[in-house]
């Protein structure tokens, strides 16, 4: 299968490329162009905002320390 947005062959099943188009994409795809896209409609900007996003908005308590 061919990645609908690089026109590279895919391996594995792909990624729904929505919403840079109906297709499927291959991994490097996804994770370059897609998830950065889906992030700036959700309001979220590149994808690292999410980590500091979902710390920011974790319980402490379930938290637990290494040791």
């Amino acid at each position: 299968m061919e990645c609908s947005i690089c026109k590279e062959q895919i391996t594995g099943y792909g990624h729904n490329a929505e919403p840079i188009n109906n297709g499927k994409c291959c991994d490097k795809c996804n994770n370059e162009v897609v998830i950065v896209e889906r992030s700036k409609k959700m309001g979220l900007g590149h994808p690292d905002n999410y980590v500091k996003i979902y710390v920011s908005n974790f319980p402490v308590e379930l938290v637990k320390e290494r040791k």
